[in-house]
């Protein structure tokens, strides 16, 4: 796999590791404490392909969530401005998307499985952006603002092919 560099993939791959760095989120993904093995829930732009190709089969991506995909927002992505003849000033924003199984028990208790999920979202941005203050190395994504854009779950078809699952999208502005 190729290793992101420059300032637009750098700018991605520190998403990827805000993210994976949830406490929340590490637990969320059953890696309590192991944001080495959580940041294998954290796809960029799309969930990892199966191995030789095909179509994932419902079971499969039930196995898969939850998780996280992570890309360049497609309508405004990083900015790279000159401060200084010699220093950058990057900021852009990221587009994230959570995916999270209706459990059956609360497949027909909708608004306490929405609060459920949109409890552990809540968390895991608000750990996002207190990374800002411990993030000596610049190892985590300094996030300004947090969007949610959209948020559902998934239709009767989806549910047949896919699985029922709840989607919440955010923009997270950084610099």
């Amino acid at each position: 796999m190729t290793d992101p560099a420059g300032f637009i993939s750098n700018g991605l791959e520190r998403g990827r590791k805000s993210v994976a760095a949830s406490t929340t989120f590490q637990t969320w993904v059953g890696h309590a404490g192991e944001p080495d093995d959580a940041i294998d829930h954290v796809h960029r732009y799309n969930i990892t392909a199966i191995s030789g190709g095909g179509v994932y089969t419902k079971a499969e991506l039930e196995a898969l969530r939850p998780y996280c995909l992570i890309m360049i927002s497609p309508e405004d992505g990083p900015d790279r401005n000159r401060v200084t003849e010699s220093q950058r000033e990057d900021t852009g924003i990221i587009r994230v998307a959570f995916d999270w199984d209706v459990p059956a028990l609360l497949a027909s208790d909708e608004p306490e499985a929405f609060l459920q999920f949109m409890n552990a979202i809540g968390v895991i941005l608000e750990e996002m952006q207190d990374l800002r203050t411990s993030n000596p190395n610049g190892d985590y994504l300094v996030m300004d603002k947090v969007k949610l854009l959209e948020y559902g779950r998934s239709t009767k078809e989806q549910r047949t092919q896919e699985g029922d699952f709840l989607r919440a999208i955010c923009d997270l502005y950084w610099s």
